[in-house]
């Protein structure tokens, strides 16, 4: 069978990992794949990354966050919304272009039988190509990503009618059978894991459990992707799936991601065989743990960390970690010397209230601690601020300024975010409640993209859009220092 992937994950600076993974897998099983990256291949769908900032992009930026929560602009709110609505429609035919005829070309030259997409969203963009490819060229379109283990997300893409299936959670876990199934054309209720159309509505197949062990998954294959078109020269890589913590309300990943809360790892030397691998292969000495916390299983951690230094693979990397457990002065030494050169703690408030009130498990003392003992041991540091949480006030956000300019010295990075309620989180679960506390008011579900679109009284008070506009201006400073030493070679990448 002649399968086209499709990656529409393009809104990094790196490689997708999903669709290296899917190429591996299919592969192996005999499979015959072809890749089209929209990123390589020069089509930009979204984003891509983090800018690194100048003084233009933190004026624009400043600018539009003023907008975004002045009265004053309220009125306009409705109709810059349809505009903007109107501007993607038309984004997404006009972008995908481009990938339609290079596909096309690929496909007059030897017909495939079958399309993939991986995505993160990008629904427009993804509908547009998939009712191409069925209408075009008369083969079922496939859909998968992260954001399908949310029920209420994969139902309303598969109610669209434009593809054949949508695949939740692990589809490496039965990729190679669907496969089988949509080749010998048999009704897809046979592969759990699948949403899917039919006469009736959408059927759910059920839930298709989890990788149990995940050092029998292949090595992502990233031979596909053109790799000068990825100037940052990174590649991804997973040591774990799933968050060990698991009880922040406003994330909906574990929930999605890794099929109701299973957090796993792999062995240590699973991990040193594919950095090993992929930097002869391709090359590589930087690398980007796309795990949720790298340290999220402290021994499996420290075990990898003391490989790492005694091997001598001789790569630098970043990841994300939580505070959650603490973590020694020493700790944080041996991550350096193991190749780490950047960490990306999610601290999201310097308010203990808001902290309690998300369940992050964390104190704002040990998020202190983890700042002045990381750039003690040489490591950039870059703060994820989530601000807007139903709950937070005004006082509550000075009191994260006062934390950020306390510690500003510390900081390379300040990443901020609006708060969202994305679809499958415990704060979704438990809306009702904030509803009726008047936390938030004029909820509006959107499944296709995973959000309920709300607003929140408090973000509307004067003083509470002071605050947010002095944290954005802090965050402008901050971000044009940028990361320093080796770590300047991911300063678009986290």
């Amino acid at each position: 069978m002649r399968i086209l992937i499709v990656n529409f994950q393009s809104n990094v600076r790196y490689p997708a990992l999903g669709p290296a993974y899917l190429m591996a897998v299919l592969q192996g099983a005999g499979q015959e794949v072809k890749l089209l990256d929209l990123t390589s291949h020069g089509v930009r769908t979204a984003h891509r990354g983090q800018r690194r900032e100048t003084t233009l992009s933190s004026i624009m930026a400043r600018a539009r966050m003023y907008a975004s929560h002045s009265p004053w602009m309220q009125p306009f709110k409705g109709p810059l919304k349809q505009l903007k609505k109107t501007s993607e429609a038309f984004r997404a035919s006009r972008t995908m272009r481009p990938a339609l005829d290079l596909a096309g070309r690929w496909h007059a030259e030897s017909p495939f039988d079958l399309a993939l997409i991986s995505t993160a969203g990008r629904f427009r963009e993804c509908n547009v190509l998939a009712r191409y490819v069925g209408d075009e060229w008369g083969i079922p379109v496939v859909v998968g990503g992260p954001q399908f283990g949310v029920p209420e997300v994969a139902r309303s893409w598969a109610s669209t009618g434009a593809f054949q299936g949508v695949c939740s959670f692990e589809a490496e876990l039965y990729l190679v059978p669907l496969i089988r199934i949509l080749e010998s054309k048999e009704p897809l209720n046979a592969v759990p894991g699948v949403y899917y159309m039919d006469e009736i509505g959408v059927r759910d197949t059920g839930p298709p459990g989890i990788v149990e062990n995940l050092d029998e998954l292949p090595f992502p294959d990233f031979s596909a992707f053109r790799m000068n078109q990825y100037n940052d020269g990174v590649l991804p890589i997973l040591a774990t799936r799933g968050c060990s913590w698991g009880h922040c309300v406003f994330c909906s990943d574990p929930s999605a991601v890794t099929c109701a809360f299973r957090f796993r790892k792999r062995s240590t030397e699973h991990v040193m065989a594919e950095l090993s691998h992929q930097r002869d292969r391709y090359g590589m000495r930087r690398f980007i743990f796309l795990d949720e916390e790298v340290n999220a299983d402290m021994d499996s951690w420290v075990a990898l960390l003391e490989a790492m230094v005694r091997e001598k693979l001789g790569v630098i990397w970043i990841g994300a970690l939580q505070s959650v457990k603490g973590l020694r002065p020493e700790i944080l030494r041996l991550s350096y010397k193991a190749g780490m050169r950047a960490i990306a703690p999610g601290l999201e408030s310097g308010s203990q209230r808001v902290l309690n009130l998300m369940r992050k498990g964390t104190t704002v003392e040990r998020n202190a601690a983890l700042i002045r003992n990381a750039h003690s041991a040489g490591l950039n540091v870059r703060v994820s601020i989530l601000y807007g949480f139903p709950g937070e006030s005004a006082d509550d956000l000075e009191e994260t300024l006062r934390f950020l300019k306390a510690h500003e010295v510390f900081i390379h990075k300040l990443w901020l975010s609006k708060f969202a309620i994305t679809m499958g989180s415990p704060f979704h679960r438990q809306m009702e409640k904030y509803l009726a506390e008047g936390l938030i008011k004029n909820p509006h579900p959107d499944p296709i993209t995973g959000l309920v679109y709300h607003e929140n009284p408090v973000m509307e008070s004067p003083d509470y859009q002071r605050a947010i506009y002095r944290i954005r201006a802090l965050a402008s400073r901050i971000n044009r220092r940028g990361y320093t030493g080796e770590a300047r070679d991911f300063d678009a990448i986290l």
